[in-house]
């Protein structure tokens, strides 16, 4: 393995050796993950490194709420990690498929944010279902009619809903309000 320095905060999740960049089909580079980059050292004759290249995990696409680090099989029979950046796209090849799962699985754990599974509160369904009820029949109800009339033993005017007994507040008898 490669020496690397690491940012503070930054840590190895995977390391692969025996890996190629693009269809070279040179299986001598290493990739390794952090959690923060795609790191991918290129070696040369006798295994001296040539290059580290970098490659930021937060300009890889995301969507659908997938990154886009996809796990194909090129032409050459051997399987590739397909990267899809912001600015660009990257292949790195591999020899077999679960070491190649396991970055797909890993990068997409480090950048995509797990849906929330959504709970139904019984409690709060129920009161939502018994206030649509109430308010639907309140609004489906029959509202009594105000009317007016006027006393028969006073003269006054007296007023409330048609059908109800009301007391005259200037003679103190009680009439049914009738139309």
């Amino acid at each position: 393995m490669v020496k690397i320095n690491l940012k503070p905060n930054e840590v190895i999740i995977l390391h692969h050796e025996n890996i190629s960049r693009g269809d070279k089909g040179r299986f001598k580079d290493e990739l390794i993950l952090t959690n923060l980059c795609l790191l991918h050292v290129e070696k040369g004759m006798f295994n001296k490194i040539k290059k580290i290249n970098v490659f930021p995990l937060n300009t890889i696409k995301i969507f659908n709420n997938k990154a886009q680090a996809l796990a194909n099989r090129h032409k050459n029979g051997y399987y590739y990690l397909d990267v899809y950046f912001i600015n660009s796209q990257e292949s790195f090849g591999f020899y077999n498929k679960s070491d190649l799962q396991k970055y797909v699985k890993e990068i997409n754990k480090l950048l995509v944010v797990p849906q929330e599974k959504k709970t139904i509160n019984t409690n709060e369904l129920k009161a939502t279902i018994i206030d649509t009820a109430t308010s639907l029949i309140g609004a489906l109800k029959v509202k009594p009619k105000e009317i007016s009339m006027v006393c028969p033993s006073c003269g006054a005017t007296i007023s409330g809903e048609k059908g109800k007994n009301i007391c005259c507040d200037y003679c103190g008898m009680f009439h049914t309000l009738k139309e």
